[in-house]
């Protein structure tokens, strides 16, 4: 997405001129004036002030090395997905999908201006390969691929097919009826010196013909008002207004239709985003729930180990000595006086830890029954079954 935003704009940058100059100087020589018989020279100052820049120069710097760059990159990753292709939709199948043809439009110019004559420059000469360089500005829809609003209005669109078919043909009938209204009541009268149509103000119409007049009703239509071409006669105003709001009804239907097929899959897109966050972050929590209770068991197993491992200790110790061990106990209860809630407590956790550890050995222990005897059981039944279709023992008879 960086490469290709920073594509788009390295070549519409390219085209801003530079060295530019604004022109507003002293005309010289001064022109001469008659003035009473008398010949007076002015100083003519030129007061239409314009900004002149040369023509820009292809391959210039720095966006021939970003042009360059970006190519690079578009041409691996290219490459990478044909190599890839295989393993997916094939080879043909890829080539032959839309946004495929796009990306192999975004680069294949750079390399035809490259092998044209003159060594890149030689498109200037060559109108059609000049063209193809316009192909450059497909590569915003390479955005298309990652960016999550284009692809919602690339479903809108392909959601709301029959109501663009109907928009581009309510357009096309008000254009042709409009545009031949327009053109009849605007084109004034033939002038054989001009040879061309004159209103009655003397100025040419721009109404030449119902294509042209085609136009002003698109423009009249969608609400732009250029106000390049406008009527001025009464009949054309008229005409102008019933196109207006012809243009506003025509518009708004279709619209309205597509606005609520984005409505409803901006909604299905939020839902769905709402239960994957939902989804991910229960599944977090669950992992986090699992951990605690493994960690918590492993550290009362540890705890109950070291319980029995001190116990064990502690009765060595009381066999050899039973004087030294009762009197550290009677020293142990001295000092514990005060804290005898909390020895409560610690007892009453290591005997929940004890039962916990007894349950746990109980059924294991159960397991293990139950499985040696299901693989008894089935260690029996195989060796009936082996005794029986064994050729060189002997079959039991019916009454054995």
């Amino acid at each position: 997405m960086l490469v290709i935003g920073l594509s788009v704009a390295s070549f519409t940058l390219e085209s801003v001129p530079a060295d530019c100059r604004v022109i507003d100087e002293y005309m010289d020589p001064s022109p001469v004036v008659i003035v009473n018989g008398v010949n007076t020279t002015y100083d003519a100052r030129s007061y239409s002030a314009k900004e002149v820049c040369p023509e820009p120069e292809d391959q210039r710097s720095p966006y021939y090395e970003i042009e360059f760059f970006c190519i690079m990159v578009f041409t691996l990753e290219f490459v990478l997905r044909i190599f890839a292709c295989p393993a997916g939709p094939g080879i043909c199948r890829f080539l032959v999908q839309p946004m495929n043809i796009i990306d192999l439009l975004a680069i294949l110019p750079f390399y035809i201006d490259l092998s044209a004559p003159g060594g890149g420059g030689g498109l200037k000469g060559l109108a059609v390969l000049r063209v193809l360089r316009l192909t450059r500005v497909l590569r915003i829809f390479k955005m298309s691929r990652n960016f999550q609003g284009l692809i919602l209005l690339l479903q809108t669109f392909k959601k709301s097919a029959a109501a663009l078919i109907m928009l581009v043909f309510f357009v096309a009938m008000s254009l042709i009826v409009f545009a031949t209204l327009i053109y009849y009541f605007e084109m004034g009268e033939w002038d054989e010196y001009r040879e061309q149509y004159v209103r009655w103000d003397g100025s040419a119409t721009p109404f030449e013909s119902i294509p042209t007049s085609m136009w002003w009703c698109i423009v009249t239509m969608t609400t732009v008002g250029y106000g390049d071409t406008y009527p001025i006669t009464l009949p054309g105003q008229l005409v102008a207004i019933v196109t207006m709001f012809c243009g506003l009804i025509v518009l708004s239907l279709p619209i309205t239709i597509i606005g609520a097929n984005f409505d409803d899959l901006y909604r299905d897109m939020r839902k769905k985003d709402e239960e994957r966050k939902h989804r991910v972050k229960k599944e977090r929590e669950q992992e986090q729930a699992e951990a605690m209770a493994t960690n918590s068991a492993k550290r009362g197993i540890n705890s109950i180990g070291e319980k029995f491992k001190n116990r064990m200790t502690h009765a060595k110790e009381g066999a050899a000595s039973p004087t030294s061990t009762t009197k550290g106990i009677s020293e142990e209860n001295a000092e514990n006086s005060h804290t005898a809630p909390l020895h409560m407590i610690q007892e009453l956790i290591n005997k929940n830890h004890d039962k916990m550890a007894k349950e746990v050995s109980d059924l294991v222990a159960k397991q293990e029954a139950t499985l040696r005897l299901e693989i008894q059981q089935l260690l029996m039944e195989y060796a009936g079954l082996a005794a029986e279709n064994s050729p060189l023992l002997p079959r039991p008879s019916k009454a054995e």
